[in-house]
């Protein structure tokens, strides 16, 4: 812009010049004049330019302390919530620890007394209606300990601390004792809940009780999601290197812009079906993916 507005300057006094020629004509002391003004114009404008650049110099030395200065202080500000963070994080995982701990006690004492019920229930009727109950309980006492140790579980894997027990088992196993615990429940439902294992080895090297975990959630969503009279199948089908389980089912199904939505913490189908935290498909697939595989 300065050079700019000093073209447009010296176009302006050449202008002027020249018209003052033609009134005048030539003039060698004129002539003389404008060379010692333009020679003093030049250093003048070098002077400025040379000043110019000095206070650039100085103006980006003072803005680069103050830049300093404020990521200095950012950076402090940053660490400070860092640490707040960290405490927080830290009193929440104890927090969660020691309750859980407690909670589970008290659920270990619930099904005890359960266990005593039974056994002292009187015949008949209204000891008929005293199994009933006690089997609720149990049923109860179960759903609520699956929700302390999913609760636990999320802790653990955000803090990148989900451990696995890696060892050769047959998948086969797991896919037996998975189908064993939701018979009655299907049972319940008029569904009806088939296997098949397909040709290859099947033995492999994982965490039983994750893998079984997984299972767990992805059949017993099948379970609460399949109409009454339904059908679910699950598959496991060996690979050259791998096993895949593949858990089908005749439900309302998910639509496919909201597949990636249910893997997320606290997400679930239908927000007019609250059982559950919306956590069991997060878990899965953490457990799926910790074991290299994917879901």
């Amino acid at each position: 812009m300065l050079a700019l507005a000093r073209e447009r300057a010296d176009s302006l006094l050449e202008a002027t010049r020249d018209k003052a020629d033609e009134s005048i004509g030539p003039d060698q002391a004129l002539a003389n004049a404008r060379a010692t003004e333009d020679d003093a114009l030049v250093a003048e404008r070098a002077a400025a330019d040379e000043q110019l650049a000095d206070e650039r110099v100085e103006v980006d030395k003072a803005l680069e302390r103050l830049l300093a200065l404020e990521r200095g202080d950012t950076d402090e500000r940053l660490r400070i919530e860092r640490v707040r963070a960290d405490r927080a994080v830290a009193s929440r995982d104890e927090f969660l620890a020691i309750v859980s701990h407690d909670v589970r006690n008290i659920l270990g004492g619930i099904a005890m007394s359960a266990d005593f019920l039974e056994q002292v229930a009187p015949s008949g009727t209204s000891g008929d209606r005293a199994h009933r109950e006690v089997q609720r309980i149990r049923r109860l006492t179960l759903q609520m300990n699956r929700l302390v140790g999913d609760l636990l579980d999320v802790v653990s894997m955000e803090s990148g601390a989900l451990s696995l027990s890696r060892v050769e088992h047959d998948a086969k196993v797991v896919l037996t004792e998975t189908l064993d615990n939701f018979q009655l429940a299907a049972a319940g439902r008029k569904v009806q809940i088939t296997s098949q294992v397909g040709a290859g080895d099947t033995v492999a090297s994982f965490d039983h009780e994750r893998i079984l975990q997984v299972l767990t959630n992805l059949v017993g969503n099948a379970i609460k999601f399949t109409p009454v009279g339904g059908m679910i199948s699950v598959l496991l089908v060996p690979g050259v290197d791998s096993l895949e389980f593949v858990v089908r089912d005749n439900g309302r199904g998910i639509a496919p812009d909201q597949i990636e939505i249910m893997f997320e913490r606290f997400s679930q189908a239908a927000q007019v079906d609250r059982r559950g935290l919306g956590l069991g498909l997060y878990i899965a697939r953490c457990i799926v993916t910790t074991h290299g595989g994917r879901i």
